[in-house]
């Protein structure tokens, strides 16, 4: 009779050689290693593209010439660009003007350089994409401006569009206080 230990590592070993075959080998770490550059590099390209932004930083300082960041970047737009052109914001920063004029001027002719038609680009200089937004006191006014409004017009119940209440969040109106509440 074949003690059970032998039977157990023979069967072991016929599944490993069986098994050597069909997968290649691979060191340890370069496959997690290939997969977390993969997706870093997808995560700062989508990025990129999001933004769709030069700042100061992008470019040696005092001058036009992009730095190797500013390089890198508009490699990834100019690239996006070829197929969807689009707009392309500049930032002026505290750069003197005449400096920012020839940044404009060195990344329009960094994309034409590139392929991408310049005549179907918008370089929005010194703007922040998606508007100018607003000072925070501006926004803080609004809200309280709405806030007021929403208190005094079409109250629940019984109240009145004249309500008394404190605003500071304490005490007050059976409706409670929704200024220290978010939303």
């Amino acid at each position: 009779m074949i003690p059970r230990s032998m039977t157990a590592g023979a069967a072991l070993l016929v599944c490993g050689a069986s098994l050597t075959g069909c997968h290649p080998v691979v060191k340890k770490g370069t496959g997690d290693k290939w997969l977390a550059v993969t997706v870093q590099d997808a995560a700062v390209r989508n990025g990129i593209l999001t933004q769709q932004m030069l700042y100061p930083y992008h470019f040696v300082q005092d001058s036009a010439e992009l730095n190797t960041l500013g390089d890198m970047d508009l490699a990834v737009l100019a690239d996006h660009y070829r197929l969807y052109p689009g707009e392309l914001g500049i930032r002026r920063g505290n750069t003197r003007a005449d400096v920012y004029d020839a940044r404009v001027k060195a990344v329009r002719d960094s994309l034409a350089t590139a392929g991408v038609d310049t005549s179907r680009m918008r370089l929005l200089p010194d703007s922040l994409q998606g508007g100018e937004g607003m000072s925070s006191e501006r926004v803080i006014k609004v809200l309280e401006d709405s806030y007021d409004k929403s208190k005094g017009g079409g109250g629940r119940g019984g109240e009145s569009s004249g309500d008394t209440a404190p605003r500071s969040g304490t005490g007050g109106s059976s409706g409670g206080s929704q200024k220290s509440g978010g939303r």
